[in-house]
């Protein structure tokens, strides 16, 4: 825990500056992490949108191929 009179405190939970070190590493890691995943989430939503329009694309073709036919 954290003294108010105490100037070389570390992170909350670390035993030593080195553990606060990476703990501060580790956030940094999953904040990155997070938006990592975040970004691929939104590709993924790009990519399931550009295929349904794509899929409708094809079937609007196909339907003008039957209609001509």
């Amino acid at each position: 825990m954290f003294d108010d009179d105490d100037d070389d405190d570390v992170a909350f939970g670390a035993e030593d500056e080195d553990d606060a070190e990476d703990e501060e590493i580790f956030i940094d890691d999953n904040e990155a992490l997070v938006d990592y995943v975040e970004e691929m989430e939104e590709r993924w939503e790009n990519t399931m949108i550009e295929a349904a329009i794509e899929q409708e694309a094809e079937r609007e073709r196909a339907r003008a191929t039957s209609e001509v036919e």
